[in-house]
């Protein structure tokens, strides 16, 4: 089976967590190239906000959240991406 959507965490640590986030939804997107692609963000990260805004731009990723989401915005998002 073939994922439909990956959600992928960027954590919060040094180094640079959002580029070795985006390379994981990056392998997954050549291993199943119609899968969608969310980012879950730390809001007080700069850094990762703005790498994931230009991610969302470049067409690396569907979408992005952050930590402090609710479930119900999570779920609507996640019935928002899937396939018809």
């Amino acid at each position: 089976m073939q994922p439909k959507i990956a959600l992928v965490e960027i954590p919060e640590n040094r180094g640079d967590p959002a580029r070795d986030a985006l390379n994981v939804c990056g392998d997954i997107k050549k291993a199943s190239p119609g899968c969608k692609m969310i980012l879950i963000c730390p809001e007080n990260d700069e850094e990762s906000v703005s790498a994931c805004i230009e991610a969302v731009k470049e067409g690396e990723i569907n979408d992005y959240l952050f930590y402090d989401l609710s479930v119900d915005y999570l779920v609507s998002k996640l019935i928002s991406l899937r396939p018809d």
